[in-house]
């Protein structure tokens, strides 16, 4: 058996909830516990030691789905229990970071990025917000819960309904 390399301990959750969310971006991990109050940042080559600690944590509770994170550009973007929220990539060593805007109608969904938009469903509705302001550009309201995170290809998002047994295209949209 192979132990490894580093063992990261968050305070993101409890621990007993089995879904959760990952990201990494330039060096660092994001991780999100369903259970917890925060999103936690991990230097991605770890600290130097076999128990690491977050360098810094992001408010963002309930980050529930396997694409409930995402970070592009100065960002991350999470799809916490309070909505779809953007914070600084970066905070100051140790702090806990606050929002800089908050779509509080997106709470829990899965979401992807692309061309500065937000694309996004959450149970029966699909939406794209801008990632610089969360103002919201559209919403589409499904026969069934969308319970699988977008894809983006070819200038097309694509939601999978699967409760509806469809899969939808629309359009990328820029900003």
């Amino acid at each position: 058996m192979c132990p490894p390399v580093w063992v990261g301990h968050f305070a993101a959750g409890l621990g007993d909830n089995p879904n959760g969310s990952i990201a990494i971006h330039r060096g660092v991990l994001y991780v999100g516990n369903g259970n917890g109050t925060q999103v936690d940042a991990f230097a991605a080559s770890g600290c130097r030691a076999t128990a690491c600690w977050p360098l810094w944590a992001y408010d963002a509770p309930g980050v529930n789905t396997p694409a409930g994170l995402a970070v592009v550009g100065n960002h991350l973007y999470a799809a916490a229990a309070t909505g779809v929220e953007a914070f600084p990539r970066r905070c100051a060593i140790h702090a806990v970071c606050l929002p800089v805007w908050r779509d509080p109608n997106g709470a829990g969904a899965h979401l992807v990025l692309a061309n500065g938009v937000i694309y996004a469903a959450g149970g029966e509705v699909l939406f794209a917000d801008d990632a610089a302001t969360g103002h919201r550009l559209w919403t589409y309201t499904t026969s069934a819960n969308s319970n699988t995170p977008p894809t983006v290809a070819n200038g097309e998002v694509y939601f999978a309904v699967l409760g509806a047994r469809q899969l939808l295209a629309f359009t990328v949209r820029t900003r």
